[in-house]
């Protein structure tokens, strides 16, 4: 897996990788909130993520690694929801990955993130969900 470039922000670190399977990986470190959700999803991830998934034909699958998130509220949540479903609508394959029973899970069950339709939810496995989204 290689780095392609990184966001650090007061609070969260969002960093993108591509795997050897032309996947890209956007792992979030710390909160993601109010404050800083509208600055990453409202100018440099998004453009980030558009950047690396339409340049290479081969990449189709985005995944959100939220698992090192201490933090997340309505606002984070919502932007994520909101770009999953504009890369859902270009054929864009969506991953997310979580930390089961933490803060975070609790949140993102709250707001109805996990019935998002075309999202494959994994809990502590990335290789699993690698795998549930290459079939």
């Amino acid at each position: 897996m290689r780095t392609l470039e990184a966001i650090n922000l007061e609070a969260v670190n969002v960093v993108i990788k591509e795997t050897e399977h032309n996947i890209i990986i956007a792992s979030f470190d710390g909160e993601l909130n109010s404050s800083n959700a509208h600055e990453i999803f409202g100018k440099n991830t998004d453009t980030l993520f558009a950047r690396h998934i339409w340049n290479n034909p081969n990449m189709n699958i985005l995944i959100f690694d939220l698992e090192s998130l201490t933090y997340i509220n309505s606002a984070g949540a919502g932007r994520i929801i909101n770009t999953s479903a504009g890369y859902i609508k270009k054929g864009i394959k969506i991953g997310i990955l979580i930390k089961k029973g933490e803060q975070v899970d609790g949140i993102l069950e709250i707001v109805g993130f996990f019935n998002l339709p075309g999202v494959n939810f994994n809990f502590n496995n990335l290789d699993e969900l690698i795998k549930d989204l290459t079939q």
